[in-house]
């Protein structure tokens, strides 16, 4: 294993190693085939409850003609994503043998291959995207993350946030800083568009105050609208909503492939 690149975010108490090595090979697709899965909530070897992930493969877009590839144990279910063609998968998982304090690491499944390689170990292990074209992982990072501006004022940390991008083919991580007019005390979201990158700034209760889009290839971010000063009135304000069932047009396809039957197959 050939360790390349370490970025603490201090704040979320998070250490992210980035590494590519192969862990794990399985039965590639064929042509007419893409990747489905399902989820079940098990009992932990370590007490509680845990997720763990069955992946399947699908012939000819039926899901009545589907054979399982393998299963994962430990899985964080909010992060399992795929490519636009359902050929790559990506998901985060409890680190075998457990290291202390616990981690995550972050394993792409690439239907073409047959292989699963782990792209990184991640103490948090949610919040992440990956394009739809497989080539950029997103993240949020703390506002006391690498780069950014200390300041006195105690709400510049709920202001502007560190967004960061990593290439996996190249091997390589951009560090990116949006910041808004006013704090919010809600949060900060990302999210995927296809190949562009969506943030969210959130009022507490999830109310969306200022949308940027992040295109990873070029690193380029624009603002697309910024209410976050009181001074501004948005109403309604668009709200994420989250649970079983629920679409909304302000979550992406990883939020709404939890409800999709023909994606997450009920096994």
């Amino acid at each position: 294993m050939r360790v390349f690149l370490l970025i603490l975010f201090f704040s979320l108490q998070v250490s992210i190693v980035f590494s590519a090595e192969i862990v794990a090979q399985f039965t590639p697709l064929e042509d007419s085939e893409r990747f489905a899965y399902s989820v079940e909530n098990v009992r932990s070897p370590r007490g509680g409850g845990m997720w763990n992930m069955t992946l399947y493969s699908v012939r000819n877009n039926d899901i009545d003609n589907v054979s399982e590839l393998f299963v994962w144990e430990d899985v964080t279910w909010a992060g399992i994503q795929f490519t636009g063609d359902f050929r790559i998968a990506f998901f985060f998982a409890r680190q075998r043998p457990e290291a202390s304090p616990p981690a995550r690491n972050l394993y792409m499944a690439n239907g073409n291959t047959g292989e699963i390689t782990k792209i990184m170990s991640n103490r948090d292990g949610t919040g992440f995207r990956v394009t739809k074209d497989g080539r950029f992982i997103g993240f949020i990072g703390g506002w006391d993350s690498p780069g950014y501006e200390r300041s006195s004022s105690p709400h510049l940390g709920r202001r502007q946030r560190n967004i960061f991008v990593f290439d996996i083919q190249n091997e390589t991580m951009e560090r990116i800083t949006w910041s808004i007019d006013w704090f919010v005390d809600g949060g900060w979201s990302l999210f995927r568009f296809d190949n562009i990158f969506r943030i969210y700034a959130q009022q507490e209760g999830g109310g969306i105050r200022a949308v940027a889009e992040l295109n990873p290839a070029t690193m380029e971010l624009r603002t697309l609208w910024d209410m976050s000063d009181p001074e501004y009135v948005l109403s309604p304000v668009p709200t994420l909503s989250f649970g079983a069932g629920v679409h909304c047009e302000w979550q992406d396809d990883v939020v709404h492939q939890r409800s999709n039957p023909d994606i997450r197959l009920q096994r």
